[in-house]
């Protein structure tokens, strides 16, 4: 079968491409026209001989007809002294997967052959083996290959591995022929030179036949090497709808995430009805089983082509451009927003469906899909909250915690905050302060700005494009004093990162004993909503107002940018002309700090003819900067001014968290109740040997300790998502937990940041998980006792022994064919647990 592609079209042809294949061996399945044979007659059965060479074997009979013939297998019916004797031949039966031709051939052989013999219930048989057709470089490889590869299962069929007769031809018609009493790999093989017609002869004198043995339990139906290949695909078809189901789920999260979802009301309703129904598909199917995977998709795509139509042109109304950080965030295109009409064609997978129910039933019937168990209660928890905007929430919570720095550790003790809009200098005054000399002239975008030297290297970067630079507040600390350059309060990359700017302005705000403040405005500019701005976020941050209003030459003074040296004076005597009293009440702080030099710096703007002159360019550079340090030195004498702050949440910001604690709750039990279904399917299906399960469980314990309460959620949040993404090299199944957790670590981090406080007390019970991986390594350990114990069938007895363990007795005699010791340890702990389980679940019914 092809490799899981991650293109849709690929997906779809790589399903069309395993139904035509099935479509094509039932196709090839030919029925036996030989009836209910009650008959004890003989059958001679070939195995791995082309018709032709086969023919040559009876050819010496009278009396001898064929009743059957196709590409297969043919029937030959012959008659000797009144005793009649069935010959079949099967050329494909000693065929090898490596090929797909002779996959798709054996396929056909095995369930011919199959039917064949249910229709001879009471026969004897002896089976006659092609040596030539066995690989292998010597006799033990070659009677291994066929012990291992099991050429004589045929599903409900199986042969007996005892008296079997090996031909090898070795010429056009020169044969060697020995007989095995037991078929066993160290078998000394000693070949005779027989001649063709007495090779029958010799089979019948021995009289060495055997009844076979028609199978009950589906557990026990085995096709060999075609039962190996089976389980592969759908291995590979159970990893490619896993896939399929969370690529669906993360898509259904991202839309429910949208940004500002409240204020799309069509889209609410359309979105919010999917849910609805979706989930009402879904909860038909409390533990989904692989095989009722078609069912499920082709009512999912009827709802798709509904109401997920609908979605789709909701989507085409939006504004691209507004959603660009959140769709940088999801890391997905705006066209993956997009309901697909079909999530996966349901009739290749009926088909699929049907193939594996028939020959492979006991391993497909036993297979719960998890991820359409887990992804049922992601919508039914999606459907309770949708009206609450939960994960449209969530999500802009976490585009603000992406842009939240971590507080400062320890106190600063002064502090010289640049404040102002986006582009207007902070960055170029900084480095000015930091070494003027790495600071010249040169043209950008048409005017002459303001940059570093070639070939010097700065800690603040200059920006002079259409977006900021400076994203964190960063700081540089020179003598005693750390200079701090802050994003503008206007950024220009989204809403939410502005939010985040505010909180982080706050957090080193408070943190700082001393602080002298520059409000960085444009001189330029004779725009007064400008400077409202740029006053503003201060003004909402400083606690006592009067602070700023009266008392603001004491910390704070003004830096005026890209300014004229006579533009200064004339707007002081044309005041009132210039800002027709806009800038009156707690605006009137910006004429008192531009009249007053020692609290005024002016920023000339750059031009070209500066640099004609190197000295006086640099004696005007290292002027400003002296004018700078003496406010601050000055401003710094205030010794008994100690400046206090305040977060007034922004409006939107105190929506999305005004009902913390009720839905932090909320989702972190939702988390542990898809953590406790991922993990439960680990334990039962994952291939991990159990000692590697035993210690990711260990791991997973020392994370569940005690009940979750508020002092310990965010460390608890942080070693599960390190947990989950450990695991997820082992089981891919964990891949859409990590998002959950991150998106509500974002909500724990807003509420401690944002809030300023700690959290509400909060307490989540963990005891139904903690008990579950209790048992778990109790079970481990106990099957890991067995190792001592020399063969499985005295592992088997000693299982019988356990407590409170009863297993079927064809489950019984499946586990002992198991002659791998891993295989066994790992089918053990599946059924062990799997009663753990159902006895927990019988209780909670109680």
């Amino acid at each position: 079968m092809q490799q899981i592609q991650n293109n849709e079209t690929e997906d779809q042809d790589y399903l069309k491409q395993i139904s035509q294949q099935i479509l094509s061996i039932e196709l090839n399945i030919i029925p036996c026209t030989i009836q209910n044979q009650q008959s004890f007659d003989k059958i001679v059965l070939f195995l791995g001989f082309q018709h032709n060479q086969f023919d040559q074997l009876y050819s010496h009979f009278i009396d001898k007809k064929c009743l059957q013939q196709n590409e297969f297998f043919k029937i030959v019916k012959i008659k000797k002294d009144k005793h009649s004797s069935y010959l079949i031949n099967s050329p494909y039966s000693l065929n090898r997967c490596s090929q797909e031709d002779e996959k798709i051939k054996l396929f056909f052989s095995k369930i011919n052959l199959e039917q064949i013999f249910i229709n001879f219930k009471k026969s004897e048989i002896h089976v006659v083996i092609n040596y030539q057709k066995l690989q292998g470089n010597s006799e033990e490889e070659k009677l291994k290959i066929i012990i291992d590869y099991e050429f004589l299962n045929f599903g409900r069929i199986i042969l007996k591995k005892e008296k079997i007769s090996l031909i090898n031809q070795y010429g056009k018609n020169q044969f060697s022929y020995t007989y095995l009493i037991t078929l066993k790999s160290q078998n000394n093989l000693n070949f005779i030179e027989i001649e063709q017609q007495k090779i029958l002869r010799n089979i019948f004198k021995k009289n060495e036949f055997l009844y076979f043995q028609i199978l009950k339990h589906p557990i026990q139906f085995n096709y060999g090497e075609m039962s190996s290949e089976i389980m592969k695909v759908q291995e590979q078809l159970f990893e490619f709808v896993n896939n399929k189901i969370e690529q669906f789920q993360i898509q259904l999260l991202n839309l429910q995430q949208i940004p500002k979802l409240t204020d799309f009301f069509e889209l609410q309703q359309s979105l919010g009805n999917y849910l609805k129904q979706l989930n009402e598909i879904l909860s038909l199917y409390k533990k989904p089983k692989f095989s009722l995977v078609w069912k499920i998709v082709y009512k999912i795509n009827h709802l798709n082509m509904n109401i997920g139509s609908s979605i789709n042109i909701q989507l085409k109304n939006l504004n691209k451009q507004h959603l660009e950080q959140f769709l940088k965030m999801k890391r997905c295109t705006f066209e993956d927003l997009f309901i697909k009409m079909q999530l996966l064609e349901s009739n290749h997978l009926k088909l699929i469906d049907e193939f594996l129910r028939k020959y492979h039933q006991y391993q497909y019937d036993d297979v719960l899909l998890v991820s359409l168990q887990n992804f049922a209660i992601n919508v039914d928890f999606w459907n309770s909250y949708f009206k609450d905007f939960l994960e449209s929430k969530l999500s802009q919570l976490n585009m603000i915690s992406k842009n939240l720095q971590p507080q400062p550790q320890q106190d600063i003790e002064k502090g010289v905050f640049f404040f102002g809009k986006s582009k207007v200098g902070k960055s170029t005054i900084l480095n000015l302060i930091q070494n003027p000399q790495i600071l010249t002239i040169k043209k950008e975008f048409s005017e002459q700005c303001y940059v570093v030297k070639d070939g010097q290297q700065s800690q603040f970067n200059i920006g002079h494009g259409f977006m900021s630079e400076t994203q964190m507040i960063q700081g540089t600390q020179i003598d005693d004093v750390w200079y701090f350059d802050c994003p503008g309060f206007d950024d220009n990359i989204s809403e939410y990162t502005r939010i985040a700017h505010r909180i982080n302005l706050y957090n080193y705000l408070k943190k700082t004993k001393k602080v002298i403040g520059f409000l960085v405005i444009d001189g330029s500019i004779k725009d007064a909503q400008v400077i409202k701005d740029t006053i503003n976020p201060l003004y909402e941050l400083i606690k006592d107002k009067n602070q700023l209003l009266k008392e603001h030459h004491k910390w704070l003074s003004l830096i005026l940018v890209k300014i004229n040296k006579s533009s200064r004076i004339a707007c002081i005597n044309n005041w009132d002309q210039a800002f027709q009293q806009l800038l009156n009440g707690q605006y009137s702080i910006y004429k008192q700090m531009y009249e007053n030099d020692n609290q005024c710096v002016e920023f000339y703007k750059a031009k070209k003819k500066y640099l004609q002159d190197n000295q006086k360019f640099e004696e005007q550079k290292n002027n400003l900067k002296i004018k700078i340090n003496n406010i601050i030195n000055s401003q710094l004498q205030n010794y008994d001014f100690e400046l206090k702050f305040d977060l007034i949440l922004d409006q939107n910001l105190y929506y999305i968290i005004g009902d913390g604690i009720s839905m932090l709750i909320i989702k972190v039990q939702h988390i542990i109740l898809i953590l406790t279904n991922l993990m439960n399917n680990y334990i039962l299906e994952n291939k991990s040997e159990i000692s590697q399960k035993l210690q990711q469980i260990q791991k997973l314990q020392d994370i569940f300790q005690e009940d979750i309460i508020e002092s310990n959620l965010e460390e608890f949040l942080q070693c599960l998502l390190s947990w989950c993404q450990d695991l997820i090299q082992f089981d891919n199944l964990i891949s859409f937990l990590p998002q959950l957790i991150i998106d509500i670590h974002s909500f724990v981090k807003m509420l401690l940041q944002a809030k300023n406080n700690l959290l509400a007390p909060l307490q989540i019970n963990t005891e139904i998980i903690r008990e579950n991986m209790k048992k778990i390594i109790e079970i481990i350990k106990r099957i890991k006792k067995l190792n001592q114990i020399v063969t499985i069938e005295q592992i088997m007895l000693t299982v019988s022994t356990f407590r409170a363990f009863s297993i079927d007795s064809k489950i019984q005699e499946f586990l002992i064919t198991l002659k791998s010791l891993p295989l066994l340890e790992k089918k053990l702990l599946k059924i062990m647990y799997q009663n753990y389980l159902e006895e927990q679940e019988r209780n909670e019914r109680i």
